[in-house]
C-alpha cells in the first residue's frame, strides 16, 4: 500500500523536517540561491513556489501566513510582496530553478544550486550569453570574420529592443538548443531588470571655460533593457572564446621537436660527447635491456663459454654442461686419432 509516500521525509521527524524546510526556504528568498543536497532542493522549491504565490496575491490573509511560516521576515517579507511579486507579475509559475552542482566531499552526496529564475545571478541567463557568444566566435573563426558579429547585432537591434528576442528565436546563425535556452532566459524578464546592478557615481569633468561641472550620468545596468544586456554579456563571451580559439590553434609543425623533446629528457651526463648508437636490429644471443651498455659484451661471453656459468663453477667442475664438454672433447680427440691412424 501506498502508504507515507505523499512526499519525502528526508530521515528526519516533521518537526524537524518543517523546521529545516522553513529555513531553507527563508534562506532561499534571502540570497535568492542556495546549495543543498538535491532530495532538499526538491521539498524546498515545492515551498518556495507556494510562499512566492502568496506574494504575489497581495492579500492580508496571505501577508499573515509568510510572517508567521519564513524566519527572517525582517529581511525577505517585504521584497517578497513587492520586488518577486512585480518580478514574476507575468509568470504563471516556475519561480525557481534546479541545477545539479556535482557531489559532496566526504559522504558523496548529489547537490544541487537552487535559485530564484529571473534573479540578479540567474545560471541560465549567463550560459545561453555564454552559448551564443562561443557560437558566433566559432563562426567568425569558419571564415565571417570579426565583422559578423556586427552584423548580427544590427539586424537583431533593428526592430527596437522588443524585438530582440524574436529575432533571436528565428536567427539562423544560432543551433535549436541555444535558441530555446534563449527564449527559456528572456521570456518573462520585465523592463526593469535588476541583475547586474552597479552604484551610480556622479563624476565631475571641467568645459571650456575651466569651470567644474558635474557630467553627464551614463545609465546604470540596472535601467538597461534585459534584450540590451544580453547582448552585452553575449559580446562579452563572444571576445573571450574568441581569444581562447585563436590560442588554441595548432601552430606549423616543427620538425626538430621530437628532438628538443628528447634532449630535455636526457641526464646532464647523457648530453655531453656523440650520442650512443640505438640499437634497431634484434640480436642472437644475449638481448640489450632499456639503457643497457653494450661494451665489453664479446669479452665476457668467451670467458663464460670458456669457463662455465655461476652454477659450473660453484660445482668445480662437476655439472652436467662441463662433463658433457669433457666427453664431447674426448671423443673428438678419439676421432683425430683414428683418423691419424688410418691415414
Amino acid at each position: 500500500m501506498r502508504h507515507r509516500l505523499g512526499h519525502n521525509h528526508l530521515s528526519r521527524s516533521s518537526s524537524h523536517r518543517q523546521l529545516m524546510l522553513r529555513n531553507l526556504v527563508s534562506s532561499l528568498l534571502e540570497h535568492q540561491s542556495i546549495t543543498t543536497t538535491v532530495a532538499k532542493a526538491k521539498e524546498t522549491q515545492k515551498l518556495a513556489e507556494k510562499v512566492i504565490q502568496w506574494g504575489k496575491s497581495a492579500k492580508q490573509s496571505d501577508w499573515q501566513r509568510a510572517n508567521s511560516f519564513l524566519l527572517n521576515p525582517t529581511r525577505t517579507l517585504r521584497p517578497l510582496f513587492t520586488t518577486f511579486s512585480t518580478r514574476y507579475a507575468q509568470r504563471p509559475g516556475g519561480y525557481t530553478r534546479l541545477h545539479r552542482a556535482g557531489n559532496r566531499v566526504g559522504d558523496n552526496a548529489p547537490l544541487a544550486l537552487l535559485e530564484l529564475v529571473d534573479g540578479p545571478n540567474d545560471l541560465k541567463f549567463e550560459n545561453a550569453a555564454k552559448a551564443v557568444g562561443r557560437e558566433m566566435a566559432v563562426r567568425a573563426r569558419g571564415g565571417e570574420g570579426v565583422e559578423g558579429w556586427w552584423t548580427f547585432r544590427r539586424r537583431v537591434e533593428a526592430k527596437g529592443e522588443k524585438e530582440v528576442l524574436g529575432e533571436l528565436e528565428k536567427s539562423a546563425e544560432l543551433e535549436e538548443l541555444t535558441r530555446k535556452n534563449v527564449v527559456k532566459a528572456l521570456a518573462f524578464r520585465g523592463a526593469a531588470f535588476e541583475g547586474f546592478s552597479r552604484p551610480s557615481t556622479t563624476t565631475t569633468t571641467t568645459n571650456a571655460e575651466g569651470e567644474v561641472v558635474p557630467a553627464a550620468e551614463e545609465p546604470s545596468t540596472a535601467e538597461l533593457h534585459p534584450s540590451t544586456l544580453f547582448l552585452n554579456r553575449t559580446y562579452h563571451h563572444y571576445l573571450r572564446h574568441l581569444a581562447l580559439l585563436t590560442l588554441s590553434t595548432t601552430p606549423t609543425p616543427d620538425p626538430t621537436r621530437t628532438v628538443q623533446q628528447l634532449t630535455q629528457r636526457l641526464t646532464p651526463s647523457d648530453t655531453r660527447g656523440a650520442p650512443r648508437p640505438v640499437l634497431t636490429v634484434p640480436m642472437a644471443g644475449r638481448r640489450r635491456l632499456a639503457g643497457e651498455r653494450v661494451e665489453g659484451w664479446q669479452g665476457s661471453e668467451e670467458k663464460n663459454r670458456e669457463r662455465g656459468g655461476p652454477i659450473s663453477l660453484a660445482k668445480g667442475g662437476r655439472s652436467r654442461s662441463e662433463r658433457r664438454r669433457r666427453e664431447f672433447t674426448a671423443s673428438k680427440t678419439s676421432e683425430e686419432l683414428l683418423a691419424g691412424e688410418s691415414a
